[in-house]
């Protein structure tokens, strides 16, 4: 959408909106497509980035996800299932999404604002399902995974499980997380990186984890915290340098926190919020967080002056074109 320079991008299951999963880049300069098209956007304005059929690769055969290798199996669902969170990369202007179908095969895809092409990375070393019939799953994309904007290295966590892994941009190779306390509140959580604390926050189950990457250690920041038990989201603002999160199945309960780690209830969100009801995100040009609703309402959230604004859900390809 253009906003002030800001893009947010989303993929479905014909179409890469640029604007569910949503991630959102900013997008300076440049002649490639991406940014072509963001420059050329009017504030509310939302475009096409990628359709099934054009030479980027963005098609059914990236997002579809099969109980058995080379599409052999089952292949009625597609990764974007359960999920809501692509990453951008700002150095390498690279958009990032790991996600699966339900039991189904699991693809980390990853989208170059340079060349307008989307690849299929390597599967990581710990996912067994294109090779053995039956394994434990990895599971969805659900809020799973985050990236440090500095190098480009995402953290996953697997599903219902307190497995947690990196993959190093700079070697292109996944290792577990280097710790012996990785936290388990909650089957589905959701992951976020943030910068300022250096490190990562894990939100589930009404508790607030955080990893210190400079001591290789989680701390409990808090617990008890009014939201729901699981689907919860959190995303890191990088204007007003914060993360949003809470909300889960049926919740509309927020919370922020700041760089000192001091963590504040704003108010309900005027839906609930969570992986399987809406598409929490935030523009990063204004520090504007933007909520797409199940029922198809759309409303931005103004952190510093504490308003909420309705927005025009017609104006969103992802209500009106058939996507995903």
């Amino acid at each position: 959408s253009g906003t002030n320079g800001g893009t947010t991008a989303s993929c479905g299951a014909g179409k890469v909106v640029v604007a569910p999963v949503v991630v959102t880049p900013t997008v300076n300069g440049g002649t490639a497509k991406l940014a072509s098209l963001a420059a050329s956007l009017q504030p509310g304005q939302w475009t096409i980035l990628n359709n099934d059929g054009d030479a980027s690769g963005y098609n059914w055969n990236l997002l579809v996800a099969c109980t058995a290798p080379n599409n052999s199996g089952d292949c009625g669902d597609t990764i974007i299932n359960y999920a809501d969170k692509g990453l951008w990369d700002p150095n390498t202007k690279e958009i990032h999404f790991l996600g699966a179908g339900h039991l189904r095969a699991w693809k980390f895809v990853t989208y170059s604002a340079s060349t307008d092409k989307w690849i299929r990375q390597p599967k990581p070393y710990f996912d067994c399902r294109e090779t053995e019939s039956l394994c434990w799953p990895m599971g969805h994309g659900y809020e799973h995974s985050t990236i440090n904007p500095e190098n480009g290295d995402i953290y996953w966590r697997g599903f219902s499980s307190s497995e947690m892994y990196r993959w190093t941009k700079a070697t292109g190779t996944w290792a577990p997380l280097e710790s012996s306390s990785n936290p388990n509140p909650t089957i589905v959580g959701a992951l976020a990186y943030f910068p300022e604390m250096g490190g990562l926050l894990f939100i589930g189950g009404g508790k607030v984890h955080f990893f210190n990457e400079t001591t290789n250690t989680w701390s409990q920041l808090a617990s008890n915290l009014p939201m729901a038990e699981y689907h919860n989201v959190a995303t890191y603002d990088p204007i007003n340098k914060i993360v949003i999160f809470g909300g889960g199945n049926n919740s509309p309960k927020l919370h922020k926190i700041n760089a000192a780690g001091v963590i504040t209830a704003i108010a309900d969100a005027p839906a609930a919020v969570g992986v399987n009801s809406s598409v929490f995100t935030v523009d990063p040009a204004r520090g504007k967080f933007l909520l797409f609703t199940w029922a198809g309402s759309f409303h931005e959230y103004n952190v510093t002056t504490h308003t909420r604004s309705n927005l025009n859900p017609a104006s969103v390809p992802i209500r009106n074109t058939g996507a995903q």
